[in-house]
């Protein structure tokens, strides 16, 4: 219970710290930026689905390490005149316990077909926590090209142990004035 409480405190103060950090980006500019609350969802998986492999590591003690290993999936997100489709890859690197529990973490970015040519709308990194292989944590995103001046702070939970199915909610911060 303890651990559900610490986790759960720690994962809203780190997504209002992501917020407070990506608002302040732009009030250096003198600006203040357009705050859209967004939500969505991305079902990343490994690519190879292949475990073992390079990327893991199975220690004696019942640890296990995964180094840079590749994940690609859907990634969507809605909000108030926001509609963002695209495609989410990243490398997850993880260091858990026995029971499958404990860090995570990763750069990522966001792929859109924009022209008939895939191109990186969005780059950035994810951190957060396994629970037997149950993933929360925190997204952090800044858009590049038509999306320059954009953040992107999102929570994501994992919907059931393993299934690489996550629930996105967050907000979308634009400096561009309408």
């Amino acid at each position: 219970m303890k651990n559900t409480r610490t986790s759960t405190s720690l994962i809203t103060f780190g997504m209002a710290l992501l917020t407070t950090v990506a608002t302040l980006g732009f009030s250096f500019k003198g600006e203040r930026p357009n705050v859209v609350a967004v939500n969505g969802q991305s079902d990343w998986h490994i690519l190879p689905p292949a475990i073992p492999s390079e990327y893991v590591t199975f220690h004696p003690d019942g640890r296990v390490t995964m180094q840079d290993m590749p994940l690609a999936g859907n990634f969507a997100l809605t909000g108030d005149g926001v509609s963002i489709q695209g495609v989410v890859t990243t490398t997850l690197s993880a260091d858990l316990d026995p029971t499958l529990s404990g860090p995570i973490y990763g750069p990522g970015v966001v792929t859109q077909n924009i022209g008939g040519k895939e191109k990186i709308i969005f780059k950035g990194e994810f951190f957060g926590r396994a629970y037997g292989l149950l993933a929360t944590g925190q997204i952090l995103f800044h858009g590049i090209g038509e999306y320059a001046g954009t953040t992107i702070a999102l929570s994501f939970q994992e919907t059931e142990a393993n299934n690489e199915v996550f629930i996105l909610t967050g907000h979308l911060m634009d400096q561009h004035k309408d």
